[in-house]
This record gives structure tokens, C-alpha cells and sequence, in this order.
């Protein structure tokens, strides 16, 4: 597929879904040298870390570069910055969803600011911003994820809700791939 830096709009949205197993915190720990107990030793985590085993945040993490590398904007990506809030702890075997928008443009850069959001179920994971640059501004590859350009869906606006209701509401919304 041909595609260019222009295609792109603020609003595109993609979405997938990943599972983190235990046995991935063993090549996890080769790469990045952190074996924190809390990670693989269930003893341990029974005693602090309330009887369960928690994905380290920086494997929860890895796909935002599946994101820049494969979609938003691809294969011509520099990975220039993030910010990344953990706001829940993740299990291993639960299905995490990804849900990666656009939110920002510079077209004589191309530099694309994107949002993303891991949720399980309504429960909010983590939160990330990042910014990537299309190296050029035009290029094949085949994408990983379908993108839901933000012409074709309908936004939605929450008014009269404030705190854990209307963030679950918006939450709920933005898994869907609605603006």
C-alpha cells in the first residue's frame, strides 16, 4: 500500500488488543535486566503486591513502538518522545486494549502527537503521549491495524458528568473509536 504523510488526520484512530503471559517476562528480563520479584516470584508478590503477579510497565509499553513502527506513521518512523502515566496495575492473561489516536499534526515536520490508551474492560491501564516523525513524506507498507479516520466517525460530547462516571463514559466511547 502506497501511502503518504497527508493521509494522515488528526483523530485517526487505531485499535488492538494484546496478552501478556508470564513466560514474557523472561525475555522482558534478558533485554532490559530487571527482575524484580514483583514480576515472576508469585511468594513475593502474595506478601506485597496484593497475591497477584504484575506485568512490569515497561513490557506493557513495548507496543507503542508496534504503533510508531507499523502505523501512525509507519515504517519510515523516528521515535522521537513519550510520556507515560501508569494508572493500574496489569495481570498477566488479561487482554489489554490499545487505543492509539492522533491529536496533533505538524505537516512540515511530519510529526504526528498521538494519545494512547491501554484499558481492561473500563479500567484504564496506562495513558501515553507520543510524537513521531515520518522520516519521509511518502512510502509502501502494509498496516498491521485498520485505521478509523476521524472523517468517517461521529464524536461525541459528555457534558453533566464529572469525575469516575463521566471518565468511565469517555473511556467507554474512546475504546470504541469514537471522537
Amino acid at each position: 500500500m502506497n501511502l503518504k504523510f497527508e493521509q494522515f488526520s488528526v483523530g485517526d484512530v487505531i485499535s488492538f488488543e494484546k496478552i501478556f503471559q508470564q513466560e514474557d517476562f523472561g525475555k522482558f528480563a534478558e533485554i532490559s535486566g530487571d527482575l524484580n520479584p514483583l514480576h515472576h516470584d508469585a511468594e513475593y508478590a502474595a506478601t506485597y503486591a496484593y497475591n497477584q503477579l504484575i506485568v512490569p510497565l515497561h513490557l506493557i509499553i513495548g507496543p507503542l513502538s508496534r504503533i510508531a513502527g507499523m502505523n501512525f506513521p509507519g515504517t519510515p518512523s523516528l521515535y522521537l518522545s513519550h510520556s507515560v502515566r501508569a494508572v493500574k496495575q496489569l495481570k498477566y492473561g488479561e487482554t489489554i486494549t490499545y487505543s492509539a489516536k492522533i491529536i496533533a499534526l505538524n505537516a512540515a515536520r511530519r510529526v504526528m502527537t498521538i494519545k494512547v490508551v491501554g484499558l481492561v474492560g473500563t479500567n484504564v491501564i496506562f495513558d501515553a503521549e507520543m510524537n513521531t516523525c515520518a522520516l519521509r513524506s511518502e512510502w509502501d507498507q502494509e498496516i498491521d491495524s485498520e485505521v478509523s479516520k476521524a472523517s468517517s466517525k461521529k464524536r461525541v460530547l459528555i457534558t453533566g458528568a464529572s469525575g469516575a462516571i463521566g471518565g468511565a463514559i469517555a473511556r467507554k466511547f474512546a475504546h470504541e473509536g469514537w471522537s
